[in-house]
């Protein structure tokens, strides 16, 4: 067969083979006066397939008088109504087990009439779902069934379906009785708030999975002082300023940036937040860890929860300059620091190695990030009180003079000082690990300030500015 296609910006013909079910598509497009080929196939047979399993499936639901329909018609009444949502990957799971949560604890908005059950059998058989478990660290798994329940909900009658549909996605429908139409933006409205609620003081990562808080403290972050001084003023403190600053007519929210060489304690100083504000929804965010839609989700998430957004890493997830590269998820990521003012109580932190490289739009002004604290390499007594606790962890008991090697160690990031004890506790495992000798850590060090000086070399300037607090437009 033959389609004129010219209405369509395009010229082609479609052809199919009758002893054949693909409908394929060969065209001509012009683009700004350049001719494109195009082809295209498509399966007849199993789109009808898909489409006819579709139609059976919505005569089944709505006009085939089932089990099913028959339990709906005498719990609602004939005539009804719905509302569906959707929600992808591990919120659609958290979204399903909030839910259930909330529809069969016997709150006064909640009553359960039928429990959550499976129709099979073209909806004519009843059968008893599985029950999954949500977990949750730090507390206990949050069982849940999918399915369809009958309920009432503030005295209204509601059936409650909960699916994962073949997208992967978990779906929740909501049916009433057409006269009780208003409760249903309630009802969703209510089941998304309890999700939120749930979220109080979690930590999740970009794809919303949950982060234990267990082993975060803050005594056991070692920063230089006036680092950790600036942290606690600039993040920590300010977090309890931020509703007067909202009451008084102000925009309470406020991005910062972390910046320094690697291995100087940029995440744990992070840790160090996240153990300072326990009741704080935080999201974690790295290159690897970001939403199908980007930020967007991650963002609604959010400032649904007044919450806060660790960047981890700002140059791959989207910060680098334009003039080194294109990356699809600088305008989001400007979009969303612009989004700040309006945002309620909201903090978003940012940590870099490579502060240089970052596009001149996210550091040049205030408003996106207001503030950069610049993580150096520890001091002499960072280094010596991380050194001690490294090997004490390694080998408890260890008493070692460590002067010569906080000296030697000058310019060290944090993490060759954690190497350093490492190697040592290897030295004396390799002369029996009954304990770390001095011996032993001379020779660790000789061999780590050899990698230390390999791997540094050229990669970053021999004057290391001190820690301080900048304001946006220029290092102080």
């Amino acid at each position: 067969m033959t389609v004129d296609a010219a209405r369509h910006g395009y010229k082609g013909r479609e052809t199919m083979n009758e002893d054949v079910t693909k409908l394929t598509l060969n065209a001509t497009m012009n683009l700004d006066g350049t001719e494109v080929p195009m082809e295209a196939t498509v399966d007849m047979l199993q789109f009808h397939k898909a489409n006819a399993a579709g139609l059976f499936g919505m005569m089944i639901d709505d006009d085939t008088p089932t089990l099913r329909k028959k339990q709906r018609e005498e719990h609602l009444g004939l005539e009804h109504v719905r509302a569906s949502r959707f929600w992808r990957g591990k919120f659609g799971q958290m979204m399903h087990a909030i839910t259930h949560q909330t529809i069969t604890a016997g709150t006064s908005d909640w009553n359960l009439d039928q429990g959550f059950i499976h129709f099979t059998n073209g909806s004519n058989t009843i059968m008893q779902p599985d029950i999954k478990h949500f977990p949750v660290p730090d507390e206990e798994d949050i069982p849940f069934t999918m399915g369809v329940a009958l309920a009432t909900f503030k005295g209204n009658p509601v059936e409650v379906s909960l699916w994962v549909d073949n997208d992967g996605d978990s779906n929740i429908r909501i049916i009433t009785a057409k006269n009780n139409k208003g409760i249903l933006k309630e009802i969703m409205q209510g089941l998304e708030d309890a999700t939120f609620e749930f979220l109080k003081g979690k930590v999740l990562d970009g794809r919303f999975n949950l982060i234990s808080r267990k082993g975060i403290s803050r005594d056991d972050v070692i920063l230089e002082p006036n680092v950790r001084s600036m942290i606690q003023r600039h993040i920590i403190d300010y977090r309890h300023h931020m509703t007067a600053i909202q009451a008084a007519g102000e925009d309470p929210s406020r991005g910062l940036l972390m910046a320094g060489p690697p291995g100087c304690g940029k995440t744990s100083a992070s840790r160090m937040i996240l153990s300072a504000m326990p009741d704080i929804t935080a999201v974690m965010v790295s290159s690897t860890t970001i939403q199908a839609d980007g930020f967007r989700t991650i963002w609604d998430l959010v400032k649904r929860t007044n919450g806060l957004l660790i960047l981890e890493d700002i140059d791959a997830c989207g910060g680098l300059s334009r003039q080194m590269t294109d990356h699809p998820l600088l305008g989001q990521l400007l979009e969303l620091l612009d989004g700040l003012e309006g945002s309620g109580c909201v903090q978003v932190i940012a940590t870099t190695n490579h502060v240089e490289k970052l596009d001149a739009a996210l550091t040049a002004r205030p408003g996106r990030f207001d503030r950069i604290i610049t993580v150096g390499p520890p001091n002499a007594e960072a280094r010596r009180e991380l050194l001690r606790r490294s090997l004490n962890r390694l080998c408890p008991g260890t008493n070692l003079d460590l002067e010569k090697a906080v000296v030697k160690t000058a310019g060290f990031t944090g993490a060759y000082v954690a190497e350093l004890a490492k190697s040592a506790w290897i030295e004396s495992l390799q002369d029996g690990g009954k304990e770390i000798l001095s011996a032993h850590l001379n020779t660790a060090l000789q061999e780590v300030m050899g990698q230390f000086t390999l791997a540094l070399d050229g990669h970053r300037s021999s004057e290391l500015r001190p820690a301080t607090a900048s304001s946006i437009g220029g290092w102080e």
